[in-house]
């Protein structure tokens, strides 16, 4: 899974300078909210692209901070907003709008994961199953998907958010993500 994060990065980086090209193109890069549009369809798109699959090793804070996607997005962040490179993380996400990058792969596994178990397709069915039957190890891919809203509840409860956001459980054992807490 790491070369396939290492390949994401690659992508990404691709779609940032693609950003940095369209917005020097339309003469916007003096402008930081055109610029934050252009990475959310380009570049955010990009480092999006099969993370379902290679992202779940990465669903937590302290894991992703190694991750190169994460780097590339906050370095254009940084460069973007021209502060120092150790201006604080967090800061910055708050100051451009943006979730980090975990939060967009873990929203889009999320959606994997329903559609997994609301699909009618008796194979895939049978693959659910037994995919559930092996999550008690470590390294399996639903393990590490169903134990990271534990690491997330701690990062919400550490105020993060601030309670824009919650995860709901529903009855059938799906989650839906980004809904606004009643």
């Amino acid at each position: 899974m790491h070369t396939a994060a290492e390949k994401m990065a690659d992508n990404l980086r691709l779609a940032i300078a693609r950003v940095y090209r369209t917005g020097s193109s339309k003469g916007i890069t003096h402008r930081k909210h055109a610029m934050l549009w252009l990475f959310q369809v380009f570049a955010l798109t990009a480092g999006l692209y099969g993370c379902q699959v290679w992202a779940t090793s990465s669903l937590t804070y302290d894991s992703s901070k190694i991750n190169p996607t994460h780097v590339l997005h906050l370095g254009f962040l940084k460069r973007l907003l021209g502060v120092k490179k150790g201006t604080d993380t967090h800061c910055v996400l708050r100051e451009t709008g943006q979730m980090p990058f975990f939060f967009y792969w873990f929203r889009c596994i999320i959606r994997f994961w329903n559609c997994l178990l609301y699909s009618n397709n008796p194979l895939l069915e049978k693959v659910v199953r037994a995919d559930l039957l092996i999550a008690n190890r470590s390294d399996t891919w639903t393990y590490q998907f169903l134990h990271a809203p534990q690491v997330l509840f701690r990062l919400v409860s550490t105020e993060l958010l601030e309670g824009d956001f919650a995860l709901v459980p529903t009855p059938r054992g799906t989650l839906n993500w980004l809904k606004e807490p009643s």
